[in-house]
Formats: C-alpha cells, sequence, structure tokens
C-alpha cells in the first residue's frame, strides 16, 4: 500500500474489509483476540484475497488480565491500551481495524502518532475529546498516567476520508469508539449496510460459489471437470455446469435443464446416475459448445466426454 499511488476504489476496499472481518469473526468466535491488527500483518493477493498474519501476540478471549499494555503498533493501537490499561480484550482488534479501513480509502494512515501521547493527542484531533459519561474508564486512566486531556472538538470523518460512501463512514464511526464496549463485533459488523449492496464479497472462490461472478472472475459457461468420475463408468469424466444465471441472458438452458436446475456435474454416460433428461441436456450442451467436452491442458487423463 506504501508503494501505491492510485486510491483504491471502494468496491475493492469493501471487498478487503469483508475478508477482514470475516476471518477476525472466525478468530473472535474461537476463542482468541490478535492484539497486533495491522496493514503489514494483512497478506494479499491484489484486493482479491487477503489473509489475516502474524499471530505472536495473540491471547485467548478467556484468559485472565493482566496484559502486556505494550501491543500493536502504536498507529493503530486502541486508547485503552494507548492509556496503559492492562484489562482489555478483542475490541482493540476493531479499533485497529477501524484504522486500517480509513488507511484503504486515503493511503496515509489516520492516527500516525510520534509516541503514545502525541497519537492520543491525534485521535483526540479526530475524534473530539471522550466525555466523562461516554467513558468514564478514560478518565480514570488517564489520571494514573497524569495524563491530562486536550480539549479538541470532534472532525467530521468525511472531509477527512472524502472517497468513502455515508455507509463507510458509519461504519469507521462505529469502529472508532472511544469506548471498547460501544464497537460493534466482527459479526455485527459484517451486518452493516455498508457490505449489503449487491456487490459479491469474499475470495475468488467465495464469489463463484454465490453465483455472482465479479468481472475477471466469470467461470466459463461450461466447465470440464477432471476430478469426477461417472459412477457407472469410470472411463468418463464428467461435464460440470455452474449455474444457468451464469450464461448468458439471451442464452436458453439445454434441452432437459429447467432455468432452475443447477445439477453439480453431468454425466452423459449410457446408464450414468442422473435422469435421461439430464444426460440428454449434457451432450446437447457440448455439442452447442464442443471446446467444453475437450480438454486443452496436459493431462494424461481422457480427453473425450463420451465412453
Amino acid at each position: 500500500m506504501k508503494d501505491r499511488t492510485r486510491l483504491f476504489p471502494e468496491s475493492a476496499v469493501r471487498n478487503i474489509m469483508f475478508q477482514i472481518l470475516q476471518g477476525l469473526a472466525f478468530i473472535h468466535k474461537h476463542g482468541f483476540f490478535h492484539r497486533d491488527m495491522k496493514p503489514e500483518n494483512l497478506l494479499c493477493m491484489g484486493p482479491e484475497l487477503v489473509k489475516i498474519a502474524d499471530f505472536g501476540l495473540a491471547r485467548e478471549i478467556r484468559s485472565r488480565p493482566p496484559y502486556t499494555d505494550y501491543v500493536s503498533t502504536r498507529w493503530y493501537r486502541a486508547p485503552e491500551v494507548l492509556l496503559r490499561s492492562t484489562s482489555y480484550s478483542s475490541p482493540i482488534d476493531q479499533w485497529a481495524i477501524g484504522c486500517i479501513m480509513a488507511e484503504l480509502y486515503t493511503l496515509r494512515p489516520l492516527f500516525p502518532g510520534s509516541s503514545e501521547v502525541d497519537t492520543i493527542f491525534k485521535v483526540c484531533q479526530v475524534l473530539g475529546t471522550p466525555k466523562k459519561n461516554d467513558w468514564p474508564e478514560a478518565y480514570h486512566l488517564a489520571n494514573a498516567m497524569n495524563f491530562r486531556w486536550p480539549q479538541c472538538v470532534p472532525s467530521n470523518l468525511k472531509t477527512l476520508i472524502p472517497n468513502a460512501s455515508a455507509e463507510a463512514i458509519h461504519l469507521m464511526t462505529d469502529l472508532l469508539q472511544w469506548d471498547p464496549k460501544k464497537r460493534p463485533a466482527s459479526a455485527q459488523a459484517l451486518r452493516y449496510p455498508y457490505f449489503h449492496v449487491g456487490q459479491a464479497l469474499g475470495t475468488p472462490q467465495q464469489i463463484l460459489e454465490q453465483g455472482r461472478p465479479q468481472p475477471g472472475l466469470v467461470p466459463p459457461q461450461l466447465v470440464y471437470s477432471h476430478n469426477r468420475r461417472c459412477s457407472s463408468n469410470p472411463c468418463c469424466l464428467s461435464l460440470c455446469l455452474p449455474p444457468s444465471h451464469h450464461l448468458p441472458t439471451n442464452t436458453a438452458p439445454p434441452p432437459g435443464l429447467s432455468s432452475r436446475s443447477s445439477p453439480p456435474c453431468i454425466c452423459s454416460c449410457p446408464g450414468g446416475s442422473l435422469p435421461t433428461a439430464h444426460r440428454a441436456g449434457a451432450r446437447a450442451a457440448t455439442e452447442a459448445h464442443p471446446e467444453a467436452g475437450t480438454d486443452r491442458r496436459n493431462s494424461t487423463e481422457p480427453s473425450t466426454l463420451y465412453c
């Protein structure tokens, strides 16, 4: 991201965030929190595939405090940790995700403090000084370290991140709550309107399984399978048909298949396990798309569809 010169489109940011939150939801569900979420700990193959890495600081959620107050990189460190609390939990991951999300939109860190105190000042400049009734613990922690709160008014996140939609600002605002108890959990964040805009989200494999391919990920109309064999004749390889809505809009389903049917694999062998109508549909589909019935890759497998 440091070497990138062009901003990510929001669709790419949304898909990256969806995968990160899915991963965190899985981690938290199984009783752990990461404690060091930052862009450097995200392994990416473009915006299409994102994995969470580096679990060296991870702890069990049910483990008993005190924890060390020196965790996570300073720019992504939650306020309770900056204020040296030794009793914290998975909400510190949610704060870091809010910081990462803002950086994905701007390609710049949101709170680039030169020290812990400077980072708190930068957080106050963006979010405003927390009020005592909003997060009482903040003042107890500040008093313990002789820290005096600066008097700041909150900035408008939309002004700081102009290329983010209203739904994105809503999610970031909630993730960047001073009070850790008010930050949405990862599973809850995935239900925000930001992720429900009709865009296929997830890894390339998840998108294909959803049947809503993105540009560049559209599967072929007919996929020749190396691995599936006919149950009645082992020398016959199967012809896999994706769901019918993967076909062009002006293409009718093959004969014998309704517009709603989408058998995972269709075998055209005589005596195959599928109904005759389905076998006829597969044969007609192969005649309409002869390239699907031939294996064009180097392989020792039989290259014909029919026995």
